[in-house]
């Protein structure tokens, strides 16, 4: 569900805080500053901001508002401070005070055009974009502002992703490789609305009955992992019937439909898979999931599948928390109703670190879990296949134009079921995949 709150990439010290900084310190708006302990408050407050406490600079300069109800930079400088606070409706409301008092200078302009943007308000971005930029025709914030801007004002946006995944199952009773493909195709309308569909194929290859293994009759499949940088899992068993039968195949079409705000955004999603030798018969799927971003995003997410023989419920619910500018912690638990109808219960860790134009992340995840549906991943997992557990990790860069690169990797402990009990091994796969908004 990363679509339904992309970061924001901005700087507001390009410009407007270098000024800032100076009159700050050294005058606002051709008023000196004569008094010891406003100097002693304005150099205190550029400490903490720089130590990165803006809420304590916030408490040191907020005092002298009332003695000095007409000095610009004093404003100016608290519109920055709660605007790093995210606390928009002051960070306006100090801009449009020292908007006023500077008659329309370039620098409360240009932190208006930002709370605007941050605050879904993308026309009126613009708009104070263009004002700044016409008495600062070279200013590059309000440049990259006003980029920003006309993107997310467009009516009509589309986002593509498509990734190709090796699967390699070292002793595995059945499964030897396999390779999935999966395109998908995602629309912002109107800024809010969500609309997209994702189609995976997979081909396997599976061992015949002249290995000496062959396949148990009820076996699945399913497709390779999604593009996504979070914690989830890999794809499932191709099945056969005697040696003449070497690959199977299955095909997976997801639809999701969904609203976006700045701090709430809820999502249905519907699933249907099949494999060709139809042993796991035809799976249905119906999810829904939400996300709320009080302090770093809060995503739940609840799935029924039905497949020939059950049906299986999950809910799952992960905490994104920001540990710092760069780096981001996210924990996870899910529950599941299993097929037999056991109630299995897992957990997950997730850390994610963001750098200009790169990413990193790697985590696990340990508990057992039968045929779940992973929502933000598109991805049914029908397959006589039990997770135990593992490991991952991908990477992520970004490049000039609208595109990224990904790459993937997952190890998994399964267990199959056999004739004569449980079988144990290892699954990795590997995925590559590109991306973009064209």
């Amino acid at each position: 569900m990363q679509a339904y709150s992309p970061r924001v990439r901005f700087d507001l010290r390009r410009g407007a805080v270098g000024v800032l900084l100076i009159a700050g310190q050294l005058g606002s708006a051709g008023r000196a500053l004569a008094e010891a302990s406003y100097d002693e408050a304005f150099r205190r407050a550029l400490v903490l901001e720089a130590e990165g406490d803006p809420a304590e600079a916030v408490a040191v300069l907020e005092p002298l508002v009332d003695s000095h109800p007409d000095d610009y930079a004093l404003f100016l400088q608290l519109g920055w401070l709660y605007f790093l606070l995210e606390d928009f409706d002051s960070a306006e409301a100090h801009y449009r005070r020292a908007s006023t008092l500077s008659a329309g200078g370039a620098d409360p302009e240009l932190g208006l055009a930002w709370v605007y943007l941050r605050t879904d308000r993308p026309g009126k971005a613009l708009q104070a974009f263009d004002r700044v930029l016409e008495m600062r025709p070279e200013d590059p914030s309000a440049v990259e502002g006003r980029a920003l801007a006309a993107e997310s004002a467009r009516s009509l946006r589309f986002y593509v992703d498509g990734n190709v995944t090796l699967h390699l199952y070292p002793g595995n009773p059945f499964k030897v490789w396999a390779i999935g493909l999966a395109p998908s195709l995602d629309a912002r309308i109107a800024r809010r609305m969500l609309l997209g569909a994702t189609y995976r194929y997979a081909a396997y290859a599976i061992r015949g009955t002249d290995t000496g293994t062959g396949m148990s009759a009820g076996a699945g499949t399913s497709a390779g992992p999604g593009p996504g940088p979070g914690p989830g899992p890999g794809p499932g068993a191709g099945s056969g019937r005697g040696s003449s039968q070497q690959w199977s195949h299955q095909h997976q079409i997801h639809a999701r439909l969904g609203a976006a705000w700045p701090f709430v955004g809820f999502m249905a999603h519907f699933a249907w898979a099949q494999d060709d030798l139809a042993l796991s018969g035809v799976t249905w799927v119906t999810g829904l999931s939400l996300r709320l971003s009080p302090f770093g995003d809060i995503l739940a997410e609840g799935s029924v599948s039905i497949v020939d023989d059950s049906t299986v419920v999950r809910g799952a619910l992960s905490w994104a928390l920001p540990a710092s500018d760069r780096l981001e912690v996210q924990p996870g638990f899910s529950i599941l109703r299993s097929t037999e109808g056991e109630v299995l219960p897992d957990g997950s860790l997730l850390v994610r670190a963001r750098f200009e134009a790169l990413s990193f992340w790697v985590g696990g995840r340990y508990g057992l879990v039968e045929r779940p549906a992973y929502l933000a991943l598109a991805l049914v997992y029908n397959t006589i296949d039990r997770q135990l557990g593992g490991v991952f990790g991908g990477i992520r860069f970004e490049t000039k134009s609208p595109l990224y690169v990904y790459l993937l990797y997952e190890w998994q402990a399964i267990e199959t079921p056999v004739e004569m009990g449980l079988a144990r091994s290892n699954a990795h796969f590997l995925t590559l995949g590109l991306g973009g908004a064209p």
